[in-house]
């Protein structure tokens, strides 16, 4: 009988008197030290009911139940992710009882996910899993994660992307329809992702005159801070960017300034809200990837280069903008792998973000890889003089007598 005049039970069935009165004592010891509450009674409760429950269901409901660090939901699609794994890999670990299952169930199960050749994908289930069992470990179901697997969730495959050339990138420029340049443009000189592009709209891209008046300088900012996802069965689900850091303006670089300014005026709805880029059928609905992959292929077909993703041309973006010279806290933020507060963010994108954007303009037009060397320190004029003066001297003192 708890202090509050209810009645609780002990977490199981114990096999002899001795044991279930040693665990009388254990609780006894908690009330007279005031250290008994009723959560630790109801998990106590829980854990027993589930020592019995298999891992399949256990591990739905911790998908469904799962928050981020920051406290949010899981993404839809990595929600979906999650529950498509343990529905199709976790089997045969997703029949057996948790309290069942052992090291050497778990070790022969990732070994022959691995076997299957997908690296990748074997090591984020096996990270899903370790998760989940540590959930269990907390709910006090097993007193130790069977997931004892040196490196099983790091994934090695390779696999190298490789971004495209400036000469492939110029070639993909020529030969894609016209309507997809600014999409080029913005996965490449912005490093944008495809889902961060489809969901720009109008009010996202700002024009900003600045500079001098004898060296004025338009700048086009782009304001990411939304993304879309398309989920089969579910259509296009808004969603932020992958962490706060994500949150971001970036500035493009002046050469291609023409491009999207072109594409604004010709392409895109007045009102703030019209999507950069929209289904083919118009209706304010979300380009398709399968729509964009009809103009994509053709054109990386063309530059030779039919291994080429979209998200290479972030990884083009990031090199290009890393040859400027910007620090790794400066490309960090331009990719959106950090977490800056606001006032740095603007701070960054109105002053040294507009310098560096536009220094990839002048590496792109005179077609440099490599950022210029700074040339050696050269000698001030009055000591180039004394130089001289000095070596007039020696040649003096040098001249024979008469």
């Amino acid at each position: 009988m708890g202090p509050d005049g209810k009645r609780y039970r002990g977490p199981k069935s114990y096999a002899s008197k001795t044991e279930a009165r040693a665990w009388l004592t254990r609780v006894r010891t908690l009330l007279d030290s005031g250290d008994w509450n009723v959560a630790s009674a109801s998990a106590d409760g829980a854990a027993k009911a589930g020592r019995t429950e298999t891992l399949g269901p256990y591990a739905e409901k911790w998908v469904l139940n799962r928050v981020k660090t920051n406290g949010e939901p899981l993404a839809p699609l990595t929600k979906k992710d999650y529950l498509s794994f343990i529905r199709r890999l976790l089997p045969p670990l997703s029949e057996m009882r948790i309290a069942m299952i052992t090291p050497t169930d778990v070790r022969e199960w990732n070994e022959a996910l691995r076997a299957t050749g997908k690296i990748t994908q074997s090591a984020r289930v096996y990270t899903v899993l370790r998760s989940i069992m540590e959930q269990a470990v907390d709910d006090g179901i097993i007193q130790v994660s069977p997931c004892k697997v040196r490196g099983a969730g790091n994934a090695v495959t390779g696999i190298e992307v490789k971004p495209p050339t400036a000469a492939e990138l110029e070639t993909i420029m020529k030969v894609i329809d016209p309507r997809f340049k600014t999409m080029i443009v913005l996965g490449a000189w912005a490093a944008l992702r495809f889902g961060e592009v489809t969901e720009l709209r109008r009010k996202d891209i700002l024009i900003v005159e600045e500079g001098t008046a004898k060296a004025p300088r338009t700048t086009i900012y782009v304001d990411v801070s939304r993304g879309v996802t398309h989920i089969p069965g579910e259509g296009f689900i808004l969603r932020p960017p992958k962490s706060r850091a994500g949150v971001r303006i970036v500035a493009l670089p002046p050469h291609v300034n023409d491009i999207v300014l072109e594409h604004l005026r010709d392409r895109v709805g007045e009102d703030p809200e019209s999507l950069i880029y929209e289904a083919m059928s118009g209706g304010g609905h979300h380009l398709a990837a399968s729509t964009w992959t009809d103009y994509w292929y053709p054109a990386r077909e063309a530059a030779g280069r039919g291994d080429l993703h979209f998200h290479a041309l972030r990884h083009f973006g990031a090199t290009a903008y890393a040859l400027t010279g910007a620090t790794i806290r400066e490309l960090q933020d331009r990719l959106g792998h950090t977490t800056p507060n606001v006032a740095m963010r603007y701070q960054h994108t109105t002053g040294r973000g507009a310098e560096l954007a536009a220094k990839m303009s002048e590496l792109h037009a005179s077609g440099s890889g490599k950022v210029a060397k700074p040339e050696g320190k050269k000698a001030k004029p009055k000591d180039k003089d004394k130089a001289e003066g000095s070596s007039k001297k020696r040649k003096k003192q040098k001249q024979p007598t008469g």
